[in-house]
């Protein structure tokens, strides 16, 4: 998550984290009025790179892609 927050941040993102543990999210970003929650499940990188997918239903299928 840690990753996920740090890109974010450096990428002119304003990051929110919650309070507690109870939210079905991990934090919020927000950019040029647009707020949207972020879940990590897993943050990793062999090349130095940052991918983040989103992910999901039966076969596993990636929605979209930021890099």
């Amino acid at each position: 998550m840690a990753l996920g927050i740090a890109y974010f941040g450096a990428n002119g993102y304003t990051v929110n984290i919650p309070l507690n543990d109870t939210q079905w999210y991990d934090f919020i970003v927000e950019k040029d009025g647009i707020f949207q929650t972020v879940q990590c499940k897993a943050t990793g990188s062999k090349d130095g790179r940052v991918d983040f997918r989103s992910t999901g239903g039966t076969s596993g299928g990636v929605y979209d892609v930021l890099t």
